[in-house]
């Protein structure tokens, strides 16, 4: 197998996992007994620069910025996967870093 192949492959992986992430990580199961955490975040209100927001409203905001970061990597993924030699010169610098930066954001 060629590597554009895995790297195509990988795109759609991500691309799942960040719909997944988009729909799924502000569910809550009763079964987890997260409940009354949950509900502790939604209501503990505090300004922050000048609007009223709740802890809930952080954790939302940060899990969106997750799936946008993982948008993000497909949408990379996808052009290096592409077999054309003028495309692999021109993301020379992704190649080399992106596993640098996607550790340093997993820390």
């Amino acid at each position: 197998m060629k590597a554009s192949l895995f790297y195509r492959i990988s795109s759609v992986v991500l691309l799942l996992f960040a719909a997944g992430h988009t729909f799924g990580f502000r569910q809550n199961n009763p079964e987890w007994g997260a409940g009354a955490v949950l509900g502790l975040m939604r209501s503990i209100h505090f300004d922050a620069q000048g609007f009223n927001r709740t802890y809930w409203d952080f954790f939302s905001a940060f899990g969106l910025f997750f799936s946008v970061f993982l948008l993000f990597a497909a949408v990379l993924a996808w052009l290096l996967g592409d077999s054309r030699q003028k495309l692999w010169h021109a993301c020379a610098a992704f190649r080399g870093r992106s596993p640098f930066a996607l550790s340093q954001s997993q820390l």
